[in-house]
């Protein structure tokens, strides 16, 4: 056999006393000194997740980042026991009408819905940073694929949706509501970091539409995909 380089966890006893449920595996973590002392940076802890029988323990893997100026590492990714890979951290963000917009111009090709409220308790922790809400524009954090999701209920049949970046619409990001007052539009697409996005809900020669303020139908989802 190779080479190993095993990090083992008993609770006394000759070496194989029984873990308890929970317990820490072994950490391995990176530190930089700042002049004074030497501070976590990352790690990679392996930890319990309940399971202990004869012949079997099962594990997780979290995987930690300190940002800046903070110093404390937070889980960014997990692999648990099942193979399942979750973010609890990754930007996302929803936001919505507080209220009616109504002056808007569904014909413009550059005008966009003004999403006024973040949702917070369905964004990212200080998701909000990213979201203007007097103009509606999303400013993406990092580069990256992201996925848009909207939801639009509004005074005309929407002919067709689309995002606006930096100002202008770009190739290959129109899709086709359904010709209603309720519709909705899925895309993927790469954004830079400090680009801004809107959304565009469109009917030709509507220049004084509505877009309704609705919890259930009015709402606009982003998140970052990697």
């Amino acid at each position: 056999n190779g080479a190993n380089l095993i990090i083992g966890k008993s609770r006394g006893g000759s070496g194989a006393g029984v873990i308890s449920s929970g317990d820490q595996l072994g950490w391995v973590k990176w530190a930089g000194a700042d002049g004074t002392r030497q501070h976590n940076a990352a790690g990679i802890l392996c930890w319990n997740n309940g399971t202990i029988a004869t012949g079997r323990v099962a594990g997780n893997l979290s995987f930690y980042t300190s940002p800046d100026a903070v110093g404390s590492l937070t889980e960014r990714l997990r692999i648990d026991s099942n193979g399942h890979i979750t973010k609890p951290t990754n930007f996302h963000i929803l936001v919505q009408r507080s209220g009616n917009q109504t002056g808007y111009n569904a014909s413009s090709l550059g005008d966009n819905i003004i999403w006024n409220s973040v949702v917070t308790g369905e964004s990212s922790t200080n998701a909000s940073s990213h979201f203007n809400t007097s103009t509606g524009l999303f400013t993406a954090p990092v580069t990256g694929m992201y996925h848009f999701h909207a939801s639009v209920n509004c005074s005309f049949n929407c002919e067709g949706g689309w995002i606006n970046v930096n100002g202008s619409r770009p190739n290959y990001t129109c899709f086709y509501p359904n010709n209603t007052q309720s519709a909705d539009g899925h895309l993927t697409y790469h954004i830079t970091a400090g680009e801004t996005v809107g959304l565009k809900w469109y009917d030709n020669g509507n220049t004084n539409a509505t877009i309704n303020a609705n919890t259930y139908h009015t709402w606009w989802r982003i998140v970052l995909l990697g």
